[in-house]
């Protein structure tokens, strides 16, 4: 990426040790390769997805915006590798490249675990109720896509999913992971982030940024497997193991699927499930299936893993 033309910034620093450090927990075996672009313009973030896709199986990014343009959906269509994206910490908002049908559109939930640490509850994630008006409202974005047309893998009879809800546009997010910074993880800062004699643990950190690179380790363990099995890694468009439609696809149990949702669903997704409740801004209602909250929901990892090493070639 070069030297950065806007000098250092702590906020991208802790973003990126977010993702570096929690990819690393969820796939401790995998080796992770950290690109940054010479400052955040669109072109410039572009070109840091193109090195990355050339240069790694799976790749994660933590960033978005306003839904102008597809600015980049012609090279993200290119991609041999899955390219995640998360979906945006703003509820009931789309944000691109999240939208773009050539990506897996990450969003986010709460998590509540038992003494256990088994899953207790997970809902949306949605800071509004208990911010009550006070500024920090946050939630995973999600909706119907302004500028990108319905692709085929979210289209009826599809694989896991029913668009009425968003007619002929794309629909976001595809999936969801734990993203609340209430129930978030801790990270370890350096001093050049939090001041010196500060480094150290801090907690909790969340963020549809962190729902990305945790969904993006997953992947990465099952690539692994898919090696240990004789098989080639998963793929973007431009591959023929093509991650997102496969989601959908385990979402119908099938890989040719001849209804929206197979029997299996629930063994491959956690499908949350919850009535909106936002007094302060917009969200949306986490309902059965596909929903505009949580996509078609929380990746099972030992289910989805069976459905993507042993039941895809």
């Amino acid at each position: 990426g070069g030297t950065p033309t806007a000098g250092f910034n702590a906020g991208w620093a802790q973003e990126t040790d977010l993702d570096m450090q929690w990819a690393h927990a969820i796939a401790p075996c995998a080796n992770l390769l950290l690109v940054t672009a010479t400052n955040n313009s669109n072109t410039n973030l572009m070109a840091g997805v193109v090195y990355a896709m050339a240069h790694s199986d799976v790749v994660t990014n933590s960033y978005g915006g306003n839904e102008s343009t597809g600015y980049a959906d012609a090279t993200y269509a290119t991609s041999t590798v899955p390219l995640l994206f998360s979906s945006g910490d703003a509820a009931a908002v789309v944000e691109y490249p999240c939208s773009s049908p050539y990506v897996t559109c990450v969003g986010g939930t709460t998590l509540l675990t038992s003494s256990l640490s088994t899953r207790n509850v997970e809902t949306p994630w949605d800071d509004n109720p208990s911010c009550a008006g006070t500024g920090c409202n946050g939630g995973g974005g999600g909706g119907c896509s302004l500028i990108e047309t319905e692709p085929t893998y979210q289209s009826t009879p599809g694989p896991g999913y029913s668009n009425s809800a968003c007619g002929t546009a794309r629909g976001v997010p595809d999936i969801a992971a734990l993203a609340d910074e209430f129930t978030g993880v801790p990270l370890y800062f350096g001093t050049n982030i939090v001041g010196a004699g500060k480094a150290g643990m801090y907690c909790c950190i969340g963020g549809t940024s962190l729902a990305s690179p945790l969904t993006a380790a997953i992947i990465a363990n099952i690539d692994a497997s898919r090696v240990h099995a004789g098989k080639v890694k998963l793929t973007g468009p431009g591959g023929t193991k093509n991650l997102t439609p496969l989601l959908y696809n385990a979402a119908a149990g099938s890989l040719t699927p001849t209804a929206d949702y197979g029997v299996l669903y629930h063994f491959d997704f956690y499908d949350v499930q919850l009535p909106a409740s936002c007094p302060n801004t917009p969200c949306f209602s986490a309902t059965a299936q596909w929903d505009k909250a949580t996509g078609l929901g929380v990746i099972l990892s030992p289910y989805m893993a069976n459905f993507l090493v042993n039941i895809v070639p």
